[in-house]
């Protein structure tokens, strides 16, 4: 690497990039798994919102697609009553029915779902 101050920043490009790998391999199953339906009307255009379901159990990924701050309430299917972590969960909490989400630019969640 080069020594003009660029290569801390490749550096930390590079441990970014796996850090984001070894989370998304930790999900694979789940990411190839069967896709279900999210009620869309309550979805902002700056969050991208995908609903998997693996073995009985429902997952949600949520996605803010802008680099810049987001907030949000998604209101969660019927039957939900619980959202956990599954690889990253900060920014999201629940009130009731309602996902309340505040994220960082490019920032992102992938939940469990309980019903």
């Amino acid at each position: 690497m080069r020594r003009n101050g660029k290569a801390a920043e490749q550096k930390k490009f590079w441990e970014d990039l796996c850090w984001v790998f070894r989370e998304v391999k930790s999900m694979e199953s789940v990411l190839l798994s069967d896709d279900i339906p999210f009620p869309a009307e309550s979805v902002p255009d700056a969050l991208v919102v995908r609903a998997f379901r693996l073995k009985g159990v429902e997952y949600l990924l949520i996605v803010n697609r802008t680099h810049k701050n987001q907030t949000a309430a998604l209101e969660l299917p019927e039957g939900i009553y619980s959202a956990c972590a599954a690889v990253c969960g900060e920014g999201v909490y629940l009130d009731g029915r309602h996902l309340q989400i505040i994220f960082d630019g490019l920032g992102y969640a992938f939940l469990k779902l309980t019903r």
